[in-house]
């Protein structure tokens, strides 16, 4: 077969695709104008909602504002009466001419293209919804006391709550050392009536989130993750205190602000149910549970294993590393932590604007209490509050507490 025989049947297989479009023509043209413009459009308003702050509420209202639009703008006969007649001439002109035909085509398929590209992530994301699988979002409430974290286990409270019991864990997921452990409170801290600063303070964070030291900088041991960063998440998610759940009071609880659905995806018991990642009824759930055990840990931790330190952090560890696999290497010869941070706030918007923000905010925690001076500034702060006890010593008392948490059991069977 010569050159001239396989040019012969490229110029009759063009004919004959060329026949095929003209048949298709205008509806072809059509289909992809509109799909294109609507694509595009959802796609706009996705992003806005995406790359912003805005509350839940005010991203819904747009969204919606969105669909009226796009509904007018489709179904309304004025528009279509003023358009149709204005595309059609200009869009049968075109086809007279064949190559301008085909790059007004091509160039609706690549509208269309794009914005289906641009749509994926948040198509992800919704698989991600009906999946319970998004993470918790990054707040704290104010409204909650910041209960001391240690106290001796009570009989009385550890009991069940009449009406409630915890649902069962995704077993597969589940570590096996967790059911090792517990909280045994062998060691007795003496300090009473403590002052802290404000907890939203950076002194405030600093100093309920020192008190956790041993525990997330083994667990970032364990998991080969940057040093602190375990802290920086803390220190934007509870602030420290280990009761506190977020300010959306949707169900997120413990010192990382773990979701319900989240967490029993991971293999942790909660209290109560909960069948989204946004869960306003299980957020009071958490709070009757708060309020039943009178904010006490020892019986907390029983009731939601969220309410335990190594347990919690654990799982943010697992998170965090799961994320660094998904989503590739950084410079350096390891996946970035970074990528993990972000994949903790929301699996499907890594490299987007929300997750990202959220990363720079815990990185910008973890730079702040590796800062001596910040951790001077803490110190005298404190110590100005409580002039007859040293923070050292304070937060030394709460270091002790790590075993009655399990941390050595836990290490052990980590490295094993």
């Amino acid at each position: 077969m010569d050159f001239q025989e396989i040019g012969g049947k490229l110029d009759r297989f063009a004919s004959w695709l060329d026949r095929q479009k003209q048949r298709a023509e205008p509806t072809l043209d059509k289909v992809l104008l509109y799909t294109g413009l609507n694509a595009g459009t959802v796609w706009g308003a996705a992003s806005i909602v995406d790359n912003s702050e805005f509350s839940d509420p005010t991203n819904a209202l747009l969204m919606m504002g969105t669909g009226a639009v796009l509904t007018a703008a489709n179904c309304s006969p004025k528009v279509k009466e003023k358009l149709s007649p204005k595309l059609g001439k200009a869009n049968l002109w075109l086809d007279t001419k064949r190559p301008l035909s085909w790059a007004k085509s091509l160039g609706l398929a690549g509208l269309v293209g794009a914005s289906l590209y641009g749509l994926s992530p948040y198509l992800g994301q919704v698989t991600d919804d009906f999946g319970n699988m998004q993470i918790a979002e990054a707040h704290v409430d104010d409204s909650i006391p910041d209960p001391e974290p240690i106290a001796q286990p009570d009989a009385d409270k550890t009991k069940t709550i009449e009406g409630k019991s915890p649902i069962v864990a995704n077993a597969k997921a589940r570590p096996e050392v967790y059911n090792h452990l517990g909280f045994t409170g062998e060691t007795e801290i003496n300090f009473k009536n403590i002052k802290l600063d404000d907890k939203f303070s950076k002194n405030g964070r600093i100093q309920r989130t020192l008190r956790w030291s041993p525990i997330y900088n083994a667990i970032e041991e364990v998991y080969g993750l940057e040093e602190n960063v375990l802290a920086g998440m803390i220190m934007e998610e509870s602030v420290g205190s280990i009761l506190l759940p977020n300010s959306s009071g949707d169900g997120g609880i413990g010192l990382t602000h773990v979701q319900g659905t989240t967490a029993g995806n991971y293999g942790l018991v909660i209290y109560g149910s909960s069948s989204s990642a946004h869960d306003p009824k299980h957020g009071k759930q958490i709070n009757e549970m708060l309020e039943a055990c009178n904010y006490d840990i020892a019986c907390v931790q029983t009731k939601d294993e969220r309410g335990h330190p190594i347990k919690v952090l654990d799982t943010a560890a697992r998170i965090v590393t799961e994320g660094k696999k998904k989503h590739g290497k950084g410079k350096g010869s390891d996946p970035k932590d970074i990528f993990g941070v972000e994949y903790y706030r929301a699996p499907a918007k890594v490299g987007r604007n929300t997750t990202w923000k959220y990363q720079d905010r815990v990185y910008n925690w973890k730079e702040l209490i590796e800062d001596e001076t910040a951790i001077k500034k803490a110190r005298k702060d404190f110590e100005n509050r409580n002039p007859n006890v040293k923070f050292d010593d304070y937060i030394e008392a709460f270091h002790e507490t790590a075993d009655d948490w399990g941390l050595e059991t836990y290490v052990n069977a980590m490295k094993n």
